[in-house]
């Protein structure tokens, strides 16, 4: 290529990309996660108010270890990335004022596009698992006492366990 002294109609070509990235950004981030077996999740901060959480804080944390915690401090929109594991997680929202509290809302977003959210005050257990979001796991199931097979000896107001023949 040969540099031209007057301009043209025709388009210029460049033969290589440059050697710096783009000053634009990008619509997610480029980076990825530290580990093989992390994966990454978006957290959306809103208020609705318009001027921050007003002190109000969220807290990430696995197994009681906190692993990530923050604020939305000025406005009313913000996004926060996080590499998790796949595990059970808590994640809290408290802090702030009475009254700011209720403008305070987040949305937890997965690679597969589901998602959970929260407004004010919130204690929130989810589960995640190769880049995606569950609910968390419901307690083990307890044992209950057998019914038993003959009827009971006189008419009872609930509902008998069996069938009754017609």
């Amino acid at each position: 290529f040969r540099p031209i002294k007057e301009p043209t109609s025709a388009p210029s070509i460049t033969p290589v990309p440059s050697a710096r990235p783009s000053p634009v950004p990008t619509s997610s981030p480029s980076d990825a996660c530290s580990s093989s077996s992390e994966y990454r999740y978006k957290m959306i901060l809103t208020d609705s108010g318009g001027d921050g959480w007003g002190g109000a804080t969220f807290q990430i944390s696995t197994d009681s270890t906190l692993r990530f915690s923050g604020t939305l401090a000025t406005g009313s929109y913000a996004v926060e990335y996080f590499c998790l594991e796949d595990g059970e997680h808590t994640v809290v929202v408290s802090g702030g004022s009475s009254t700011t509290i209720d403008e305070a809302c987040f949305e937890f977003d997965d690679i597969a596009g589901d998602s959970f959210r929260g407004c004010g005050a919130i204690e929130d257990a989810f589960h995640t698992s190769s880049g995606e979001i569950y609910g968390a796991p419901s307690p083990a199931p307890t044992i209950s006492s057998v019914p038993t097979p003959l009827p009971s000896p006189s008419p009872s107001p609930a509902p008998s366990p069996l069938p009754s023949p017609l």
